[in-house]
Order: structure tokens, then sequence, then C-alpha cells
């Protein structure tokens, strides 16, 4: 929550606060950890009080833990661990609690005070105008509010290089390194190739599209003071997309984009060999009709989705196009506040509380996406 939305200590209810503690304390999380619930009772009690004096981690140390005034913190760590324990358990508490507590307890990285977030109300603005001005808002809400990290994935394509014997022979002079990085091949049309000439390369690039979107989304995630974290290639685990709210980039280059969105109004598929995008409603379909062998397309179609109870269980974001250029195109809606105005400004009036995709589609020109149009809002 950013610090402006936040309210001094000297604003909230000791009352409520404290028992907020006991329910806490009391939870599947806490019942069985003597050490999480005597460290909690401290920090609260004296976060509460403004004694900054007691928050420090050998004070900490020594009255919640009985170690000796001058033991040595670098050596013994017991604070920062149990700390990490503490903010594990909090997490884990907030993440299965069914409704939304009246007051949160967050421990920042690197302090040991209690910041006490009152709940928030999200209000229906009366007025389309009203609510469209904080549509961006609205959307990013549940992944700002989550315990956890953002995590964002990273599409992994598979590339194909060629062997240095192969470029060697093919030229007929050695390539330096610089250059087989940095320039094409110019190679005769009926060169013979062999699959031991040809290099996989894994888990190595990621488009441009991709780059951008992602750029994007930690710079607005960074702006609202949100924890996120980027994982590429195969670094990626169910458990991962499981326990945190994620933003999957890339579509026909990322799996998960694929596995996890299937059963959604609007998905990626192919039509013959060429992808598209279907309205699994009605059976219509959006391809780009002059799409190159290299990726190159004067036109291009995306989708973003926020889908609350989805396969993994948490909250899903998709960023994605049929080809890089709209997967930029998505990652650009997403922090526009601008065109998520636009495009939920017909939108029924409680979508802030819903699942929602939006398809986009954008032109191209030269190798920049233009500014994209909206062709269909569904929200359940």
């Amino acid at each position: 929550m950013p610090p402006s939305a936040r309210v001094h200590l000297d604003e909230q209810g000791s009352s409520e606060i404290h028992a907020e503690l006991e329910r806490i304390l009391a939870s599947e999380s806490f019942c069985n950890s003597r050490q999480s619930d005597k460290l909690l009772r401290y920090l609260v009690k004296h976060s509460l009080d403004n004694r900054d004096e007691l928050l420090r981690e050998r004070v900490i140390g020594v009255d919640v833990f009985g170690r000796e005034p001058g033991y040595d913190t670098n050596e013994e760590s017991i604070v920062r661990v149990r700390a990490n324990e503490l903010r594990k358990r909090l997490a884990k508490y907030y993440q299965e609690l069914q409704a939304q507590p009246s007051v949160r307890f967050t421990i920042p990285a690197g302090s040991y005070r209690v910041e006490f977030e009152p709940r928030t109300e999200v209000p229906t603005p009366p007025a389309k105008q009203a609510r469209s001005e904080a549509a961006i808002d609205h959307f990013w809400r549940p992944a700002i509010a989550s315990p956890r990290p953002v995590v964002i994935c990273s599409p992994h394509p598979v590339l194909y290089g060629f062997t240095h014997k192969f470029r060697e022979r093919a030229t007929g002079s050695s390539l330096s390194h610089i250059r087989s990085q940095t320039e094409p091949l110019e190679l005769a049309p009926d060169c013979s190739l062999h699959w031991r000439d040809v290099v996989t390369i894994r888990d190595q690039y990621i488009g441009m599209g991709s780059a951008h979107a992602i750029a994007a989304i930690t710079g607005l995630l960074a702006e609202r003071r949100k924890p996120s974290t980027t994982r590429f290639g195969n670094d990626i685990s169910f458990e991962d997309l499981r326990t945190s709210p994620a933003v999957l980039v890339g579509a026909f280059s990322n799996h998960w984009t694929l596995d996890m969105t299937s059963d959604w109004r609007f998905v990626f598929t192919e039509h013959g060999a060429s992808p598209t995008i279907q309205d699994r409603a009605t059976g219509q379909e959006w391809a780009l009709s002059g799409l190159t062998p290299s990726g190159r397309t004067k036109e291009d179609y995306a989708i973003v989705a926020r889908v609350f109870q989805s396969r993994t269980g948490e909250l899903l974001i998709t960023a994605a196009g049929i080809t890089q250029y709209g997967t930029r195109t998505a990652g650009e809606f997403l922090v526009n506040p601008s065109l998520m105005e636009r495009a939920m400004r017909d939108a029924v009036p409680d979508w802030p509380e819903k699942s929602i995709q939006v398809l986009l589609h954008a032109p191209v020109i030269g190798q920049i996406p233009g500014p994209p149009e909206v062709v269909a809002v569904h929200v359940w």
C-alpha cells in the first residue's frame, strides 16, 4: 500500500489492533509457534508505543530471545531469522483468510516496526466518469493488496543457431565471436545444412516485445511500492503461480500462458499452422493475414486479462499478443491510465471485483505497434 494511503498509528483504534493480534495468534499459522507469538506481541506493543529504540535487532535479541546484551548480531542472526519466519507466517495467514481483515499487519524487510494498514473499502463510483478515472488502480488493486510479491513470468522461446564449423564451411572464413553475434549469415540458397550444424538454444533470450512489457509492468509495480520478481525460462514452476499473484507475459512462446488460459473465453490457438485468437463462445477468430515467416506483421492482436479464480488458485494477469508486437501492446495497455480508462468506460459498474479479459488490436508501423483499439471486453 502506498505510504499516502496508510493511516498513522494514533488514528488507529488500539483495541481493534489488539483484537486483530489475538485473531492472528489464534490462527493455524501461529497457534503452534511460541517464539513467533512472543516476537509478534513484542513488535506490536512497541510499534504502537512508537518505541523505535526497542525495535532494534540487538535489543530484540536481549528482550525476546534472552541473549546477552553484548552478543554479536553478525554471528548470531536469530532475530533476522525469526523475523523472516514471522513475515512468512503473516503472509500465509492473510493468504488463507476468507474475508478482508479490519486491519492488516505488515513488517517491511529491513525493519522490525509493524505497520498497521486499515481495511480499505472500494465503493462503486456513482458515475462512469468517476469509475474510469481510477480504472488502472481498480485493475491492479488485487495484486497490490496481496501480501506476496508479484511474480512476472517471462516467455521462454527455443532458438536455433549454427555451429562454428558450419559458419566457417559456409562462408569460407573464420568469423569472430562479435560478428557471429551481430551479423546475419549471407549464404547461397542451395547451401546444404545438416542437423549436426544446428545448435538448440534454450532459456537465454526473450523478444523485444516481451522485454518492453516486463519493463513497463515492473516499473508500474515499483511506483506503487509493490515488490515483484521476474522469472525466466525453466526457473518458473507451478508453485510460483500457486502461491503468488502472477503476470504471464507472451503467448506462443510461454507455455504457462497457453496452459493456464485455455478455458477462458478468448484463447490463443492455431488455425492450420497459423496462430490466432479465438472466441470460444462464438467461434470467431482473429488472425494475421500478413504474418511473415520472420515474424513481421502489419498488425497484431493481444489479450490482457485479470482473473481471480484461475487454475492456479491465485490472481493471474496476462499480457500477451499473437506476436511480440501484440505483447508489447498489452504491456503498454496495462500501465497506461488513459488506455485502461477507455477500455473500461462501458464495462459493467462492478467490473473491479470481477475477472476480465480485454481483446486489443494494434497496427504495426515499422517495428513499433501503434495505439491499440479495444475489440471486445468480457467480464465474469
